[in-house]
């Protein structure tokens, strides 16, 4: 069975033991209200923002080449080193298939002054 590329994702993330976040931190979609708040706590948002099929021989879609973007919202007073903490991140992710599409550079957040970082991924998903 093929999950969402959101799904997949999350589930990689969590298999990772980031120990910078927390398991439930790390969210699909829709934040809660709690969460949007917290600036004590790292929180990872996974969302999916595109998906493109890709085609071979008798120009039949035979998969998907998924973006998800990951947001990273840093608590006030990171525990650990936040590039050294990214670069990681961003290595193993390439090692179980993700490529690193796009990585855009910090913004503070201008509610609750956090720290933000913009990951975008691609994986082809379903190749048959």
């Amino acid at each position: 069975m093929i999950e969402l590329p959101t799904i997949e994702l999350l589930d990689d993330l969590k298999g990772m033991h980031l120990d910078w976040v927390a398991d439930e931190n790390i969210v699909v979609n829709n934040m809660t209200d709690s969460q949007q708040k917290d600036t004590q706590h790292t929180i990872i948002q996974i969302t999916e923002t595109d998906d493109q099929g890709f085609t071979y021989g008798n120009n039949q879609i035979k998969g998907l080449t998924a973006e998800v973007e990951m947001q990273i919202f840093w608590q006030l007073i990171p525990t650990v080193n936040v590039l050294l903490s990214e670069i990681n991140l961003q290595k193993q992710l390439i090692t179980i298939g993700w490529k690193i599409a796009s990585s855009s550079g910090h913004v503070v957040d201008p509610v609750t002054q956090q720290l933000t970082k913009t990951i975008y991924l691609t994986k082809r998903i379903g190749d048959i």
